[in-house]
């Protein structure tokens, strides 16, 4: 199996952008990542070969990209569509899902002329793709590989993972370039979300950025970019900067009052668990008697009800996001060597779950 080249972005050269912005699809954007930037390479390659005149060689055939729902797979293989319609070289396109190719072989869908013919072909969704029309795709990437013709895949796991295809299809793709698309890191979301909120003209604080991207746990983006179309409808275009209680109050009222009260409770437990007063665990102290219970305060406060690090040092004082991590960093070793810290913890996380 190819894997993907590792050519440096030329900015003079590419069809792409290099910069943040790749292009803009019915209101959401693509923005290069270390998570997809492998595939956007890839997707440039191929772009400049759509570019020039003349004949084209792919350098690929087919192009495979994979990964879990709400990575961005679809968003790249549009991206490619949209830069070839806007090219000055004239090319033609055709995207078709994969569960429209749902004729026996023996009976071609319609329009199989174009998918053999056109300057670029985009399949989606192969994971259902009906299996009957294993064998008509296989011609058809067959035709299209013989004249160097691009073709772009997506899928839901790599030609391994989809069992259901015969091995006669599967092994098509791992000859071509096959890219994993990679869910995204709490890191790589909060970027995506600073990126797409500028683009918005919504004016968001750190802790509220934080909040909006902890939204999509799974690594795809599709949440977060549902709340920012609803945030930007709500202020419309005003200029204020929202912090996260502002952005909770407007997209989840039902958790505004909720929130508070969950920290509260799990202060007044962790409080009365270590024998001291609830006051202690927020104040300044950074007695060893006060240290491990306020460590084990935030260590909790971020895992059972999840808010951001900037939000729980907020409600620890006014302590920066750092200061939280490393106390939850120093717990989690605790509770390592400490078997009588792991049992008081694991009884405190029963009873405020």
């Amino acid at each position: 199996m190819k894997t993907a080249t590792e050519t440096p972005f030329t900015e003079s050269r590419s069809p792409l952008d290099e910069k943040r912005l790749l292009v803009s699809i019915v209101g959401t954007e693509v923005v290069v990542l270390p998570e997809n930037k492998s595939a956007i390479r890839a997707l440039d390659r191929m772009a400049r070969t759509l570019a020039k005149a003349g004949r084209i060689r792919t350098p690929f055939a087919p192009l495979t990209l994979h990964g879990s729902p709400g990575t961005g797979k679809s968003h790249l293989a549009n991206a490619l569509l949209r830069l070839v319609i806007d090219m000055p070289t004239v090319r033609t396109v055709q995207a078709i899902p994969a569960n429209d190719i749902d004729r026996d072989a023996d009976e071609p869908i319609p329009l199989i002329d174009d998918f053999l013919a056109c300057d670029l072909l985009i399949i989606e969704d192969l994971q259902h793709l009906p299996k009957p029309s294993a064998l008509l795709l296989c011609r058809l990437l067959d035709h299209r590989a013989t004249r160097y013709l691009p073709t772009v895949l997506t899928a839901n796991a790599g030609p391994a993972g989809l069992t259901f295809l015969p091995r006669r299809l599967t092994n098509r793709l791992a000859g071509g370039l096959v890219v994993q698309v990679e869910s995204l890191s709490p890191k790589s979301r909060r970027e995506l979300v600073t990126f797409l909120a500028e683009r918005r003209k919504l004016y968001l604080l750190p802790e509220a950025i934080d909040w909006i991207a902890d939204r999509s746990p799974g690594g795809g983006i599709r949440p977060a970019i549902g709340l920012l179309e609803s945030l930007k409808t709500q202020v419309g275009k005003s200029r204020k900067r929202l912090d996260r209680d502002a952005v909770a109050a407007i997209l989840a009222p039902d958790e505004v009052n909720r929130v508070p009260a969950t920290v509260a409770r799990i202060i007044g437990k962790v409080a009365a668990a270590f024998g001291i007063k609830p006051k202690e665990l927020v104040g300044k102290s950074r007695l060893r008697t006060i240290l491990l219970p306020r460590q084990a305060a935030m260590y909790l406060v971020r895992t059972i009800v999840k808010l951001p690090l900037t939000a729980i040092g907020k409600q620890f004082g006014g302590r920066d996001h750092t200061t939280v991590m490393n106390a939850i960093q120093k717990l989690e070793a605790s509770m390592k060597d400490d078997a009588k810290l792991k049992r008081t913890m694991k009884h405190l996380r029963a009873e405020l779950e």
